[in-house]
């Protein structure tokens, strides 16, 4: 399991705490030292995943993010898709943009969406088209699948019954013959090895709680808030003097908890693939 760090612009740099290179595609159309930062990773051999901005309500059309994927060497891609939106006109548009994009130079990964009780998810990952080798999974997918029926918001554990369903899921060996990402990472990090079949995840949350002076806790929780706040990305550089050290304590705590779900794939199938 890779975890990977999404930080301000201002705090990029911080990213290294954690093996994996996740990129805010509207943040590094504005700022040149967020997307050079990338760039570079791609050079050194990491593997970035470039993010559509959906979630920031700024989504970038097909040739934008087209034309950022190539200049930066994205591994991946999250294909165009609708945030908490319809699964079939979700799914519809991740699929024109793999189309028109079909020669290009790096993965493509499909967010799977659904409105409030709209769809089983056994049903959204059967017959997924084959030229999405990612799959991803948001936090609001959960949400949407269960809240309602469960009475219950807490996020993880709303993915705990996401993952129970789709590992009975008679789709399920299909869907991990791709990789998988998490869009998102909760607050108790104690869950991660009940995902062992994820392979990534991305967090601003161990970064935010670490600007609020917030630690993880030895068993593994992070009294964090559901979402980081609209402004972000505009965070400078007027931080407590032990925020690197929290932020450090946080990012060793979720590193430990990744390997607790290694340990588990290993367990479970003999490998890390």
């Amino acid at each position: 399991m890779e975890l990977s760090l999404i930080t301000p612009p201002a705090f990029v740099e911080y990213t290294e705490l954690l093996p994996g290179r996740f990129c805010i595609g509207s943040v590094a159309m504005g700022n040149n030292n967020y997307r050079d930062f990338f760039k570079e990773s791609a050079k050194k051999g990491y593997r970035v995943i470039l993010d559509n901005g959906a979630f920031e309500k700024k989504l970038l059309n097909f040739t934008e993010l087209h034309e950022l994927a190539c200049e930066i060497g994205a591994s991946v891609v999250i294909a165009p898709d609708i945030y908490g939106g319809d699964t079939q006109e979700s799914l519809s548009l991740s699929q024109d943009y793999a189309n028109r994009f079909a020669e290009a130079p790096y993965s493509l990964m499909l967010v799977l969406q659904c409105a409030p009780r709209q769809i089983l998810i056994d049903e959204m990952i059967e017959g997924l088209p084959s030229f999405f080798s990612w799959v991803g999974f948001p936090r609001i997918l959960a949400h949407n699948l269960y809240a309602r029926q469960t009475h219950c918001s807490e996020q993880e554990l709303l993915r705990f019954l996401l993952s129970a369903d789709l590992q009975t899921s008679a789709a399920f060996d299909e869907l991990r013959k791709r990789k998988i990402q998490f869009l998102g990472l909760g607050d108790e990090l104690f869950m991660l090895p009940h995902f062992w079949w994820v392979d990534s995840i991305d967090t601003a949350s161990l970064f935010w709680q670490a600007a609020c002076g917030n630690r993880v806790t030895e068993d593994g929780f992070l009294h964090t808030r559901i979402s980081r706040p609209s402004n972000y990305f505009a965070l400078t550089r007027t931080l407590d003097p032990g925020f690197e050290d929290c932020l450090e304590h946080n990012c060793k705590c979720a590193l430990e908890w990744a390997e607790k779900a290694n340990e588990r794939r290993r367990e479970i199938t003999g490998n890390l693939y």
